[in-house]
């Protein structure tokens, strides 16, 4: 398992007051994906977390007109997703989906 003090070399965290990346950190917590799994749907409702990954590669995914799941984005080790609801307080405006096995920080 990763060691949630490796968020200090990530941005934004690594830009954190000391208290502050403590207070967020305590909250954190890792969790292990397996390959090809949904993380989140478009349309699903927020499930609380930043995805900040540790390890593995996700990619992001959008649901055509026609119903026909494309893929948008890749996301890889050090980035994030899920962000989206944390400012809009809305559904997910696309999917996550992983490629690789997959280990993430969940910040809350």
């Amino acid at each position: 398992m990763a060691d949630i003090t490796q968020l200090q070399d990530i941005e934004p965290f690594n830009e954190l007051a000391a208290e502050d990346f403590e207070r967020i950190s305590s909250g954190a917590k890792t969790k292990k994906f397996p390959r090809n799994y949904h993380i989140f749907n478009q349309n699903d409702p927020f499930t609380g977390y930043l995805y900040v990954i540790c390890s593995g590669t996700v990619e992001i995914t959008l649901l055509t007109h026609s119903g026909e799941e494309i893929v948008v984005d890749y996301r890889r080790d050090g980035q994030d997703f899920g962000c989206t609801p944390m400012f809009t307080g809305e559904k997910y405006t696309g999917g996550a989906r992983t490629v690789t096995e997959l280990e993430c920080f969940l910040v809350p």
